[in-house]
C-alpha cells in the first residue's frame, strides 16, 4: 500500500525548470539549450507534470555575486503563499546553478527553498532533495560538498580574472595595447582619430548639447548625406 501511495504521489507531482548561466557570452553557446532540455526529459521519465509557466531562466546572472537571489526568493514566497503547490519539484542541471556563494549563505538558501515546500531535483547525479533531506546525514553531506565545491570553483575563476585584469592594467600603463577593437572613429593601426569620422562624432555631441533629440540629429545627418561610421 505504501508503494502504491508513493507511486500516486509521484504521478501527481508538478515540476518546473530553473536555468541560469553567469556570462552574457554564454548566450551564444549551448548552455541554455542544454539546460532547457533537462526538465522535459526528467518530467517524462518520472511521470511529472511540467509547468512551463513556472519555469525560470536567469540568463547572464552570476550566482557567485548573488545576482539570482531575487528569483529564488520569489519561488520561496510563492510556495509559502500557496501559489506554487507544496511538493512541486524545481529541476536544475546542478546545484551550482542555484548558488555559488560562500557555504553558510548558500546552504541557508538551499535549506530555505526546501523548507518552503519546494523540492529540488539535480540532474547531475540524479539527486532528489526534499524537506526530509534536511534530516538525512547523507543528503546533507552530498549537498554541502557540492555547494562548497561550486563556491571554491567560482572563487578561483574570479581570482584568475582579477589577476588577469590587473596584468592588463599594468601593461596598459606601460603603453601596451590590450585589444585590436577600437571605436569606429579611431584608426586601429595608429590608434589616432580619423579626422572626418571624428568630426561626425563631435557634431552629434554638439547637436545633442544644443537640445536636439536623436530623431532630429538623424534627420540632420541624413539630410547632409553623412555616411555611417
Amino acid at each position: 500500500m505504501k508503494t502504491e501511495a508513493a507511486a500516486k504521489e509521484q504521478a501527481g507531482k508538478q515540476c518546473f525548470s530553473y536555468i541560469r548561466f553567469s556570462s552574457s557570452k554564454q548566450a551564444t553557446g549551448d548552455s541554455e539549450k542544454r539546460q532547457a532540455e533537462i526538465a522535459p526529459r526528467i518530467a517524462k521519465e518520472k511521470g511529472w507534470a511540467l509547468r512551463e509557466d513556472l519555469s525560470i531562466a536567469d540568463l547572464g546572472l552570476s550566482a557567485y555575486k548573488k545576482q539570482n537571489l531575487g528569483s529564488l526568493k520569489a519561488i520561496q514566497a510563492a510556495a509559502k503563499s500557496g501559489a506554487i503547490p507544496h511538493g512541486t519539484v524545481m529541476i536544475v542541471e546542478a546545484l551550482d546553478r542555484l548558488t555559488r556563494t560562500q557555504l553558510d549563505i548558500a546552504f541557508d538558501l538551499f535549506r530555505n527553498i526546501l523548507r518552503s515546500g519546494i523540492e529540488i531535483y539535480v540532474d547531475k547525479g540524479s539527486k532528489h532533495y526534499t524537506k526530509e533531506s534536511l534530516n538525512n546525514p547523507i543528503d546533507l553531506i552530498i549537498s554541502l560538498v557540492e555547494i562548497n565545491a561550486a563556491h571554491d570553483y567560482a572563487a578561483q575563476i574570479s581570482n584568475r580574472v582579477g589577476k588577469a585584469w590587473k596584468r592588463k592594467r599594468e601593461a596598459l600603463a606601460q603603453g601596451t595595447k590590450l585589444t585590436k577593437k577600437v571605436p569606429a572613429w579611431i584608426d586601429a593601426k595608429t590608434w589616432q582619430p580619423i579626422p572626418e569620422k571624428a568630426a561626425v562624432v563631435k557634431r552629434i555631441f554638439n547637436l545633442y548639447a544644443a537640445g536636439n533629440g536623436q530623431p532630429t540629429i538623424v534627420r540632420f545627418l541624413n539630410h547632409d548625406k553623412v555616411p555611417t561610421l
